[in-house]
């Protein structure tokens, strides 16, 4: 999956995404749950 195809995914500019990734910015609070969420649905993260 690249930048394009997640930023669509979650609604979000790729850019905006690629910003967060390099550390450039870090995303605010509801925007990282949204990440979490995002990633678990597809599988990405495993819940204790």
């Amino acid at each position: 999956m690249n930048l394009d195809h997640l930023g669509e995914a979650m609604g979000r500019d790729p850019e905006q995404l690629s910003d967060w990734m390099s550390g450039r910015h870090n995303p605010f609070r509801n925007n990282r749950e949204k990440i979490e969420r995002f990633l678990g649905v597809q599988g990405f993260m495993k819940r204790h």
